[in-house]
């Protein structure tokens, strides 16, 4: 093999190599775009200028235990009636103060299970997550078991 052949080679294959990182990048680029980074893989994030975190050293705590969301719950009638059960998430920030923002059903099982698991996070008193010494903001989820006796 010549000189000149191993050059052709060589520029070949950096122009396959440069055409294979262009289309990486693209890629992520659109990717990125279209699709959001799960907030499990991220500490914190920023929401409408307001830092929320997804991990602090002292998470959020229900004062009283889980079981003061239960304490709360109604199951609906509609769901007695229809006989549903099962479990509903709600995810929802805790802000500094203790107080709940923001709660949205991730997961809801019908006949207004969704609705009351709301209205219970909504009546119970947290602990606010802890970062660095101060409280602050945590986005937090919470499974909530409809189980008919």
């Amino acid at each position: 093999m010549n000189m000149t052949s191993s050059i052709k080679a060589i520029s070949k294959f950096l122009v396959v190599l440069s055409f294979a990182v262009l289309y990486i990048v693209s890629y992520k680029a659109l990717y990125n775009t279209v699709t959001a980074m799960p907030l499990a893989e991220l500490s914190h994030y920023e929401m409408a200028e307001e830092e929320v975190y997804r991990i602090v050293d002292e998470m959020p705590e229900i004062v009283g235990g889980i079981e003061k969301i239960y304490d709360h719950l109604r199951y609906p009638e509609q769901a007695v009636s229809e006989k549903i059960e099962g479990r509903v998430v709600v995810q929802f920030i805790v802000e500094a103060n203790g107080s709940v923002r923001d709660p949205e059903v991730l997961r809801d099982i019908g006949g207004g299970c969704g609705e009351a698991a709301v209205a219970a996070i909504r009546q119970v008193e947290f602990r606010p997550g802890v970062q660095d010494g101060q409280n602050v903001p945590v986005i937090f989820a919470i499974p909530v078991t409809f189980q008919l006796d």
